[in-house]
């Protein structure tokens, strides 16, 4: 693999896992605790698909099915603090504040 061809390799990787085009469409491809906030609730949702799951686990000791909820929890509350923390403004092409 030419180094040209790994860094287009890894440009795409790196567009897929942080799903630039998404945010890029949104208006919020600069804006990372927005960014940050919706990973968070994605695997927010999967830890409550895993609880969901274990519940109907007979074999998981019960400790270990509170600490995954235990752990959801702290995850709602991280994301609950992100919220308040304010984005920088975005400065626009010439200098500007952004309104956007």
């Amino acid at each position: 693999m030419s180094e040209k061809s790994f860094d287009e390799w890894i440009k795409t990787a790196e567009s897929k896992l942080f799903k630039t085009d998404h945010f890029k469409a949104l208006g919020k491809e600069d804006d990372f605790i927005f960014q940050a906030l919706a990973f968070a609730g994605k695997g927010n949702n999967n830890l409550s698909l895993a609880t969901t799951l274990l519940s109907e686990a007979d074999e998981v000791p019960e400790e270990l099915k509170s600490e995954l909820k235990s752990i959801q929890e702290q995850l709602h509350q991280f994301r609950e603090k992100l919220r308040l923390v304010p984005n920088p403004p975005i400065v626009g092409m010439f200098g500007a504040k952004d309104s956007t």
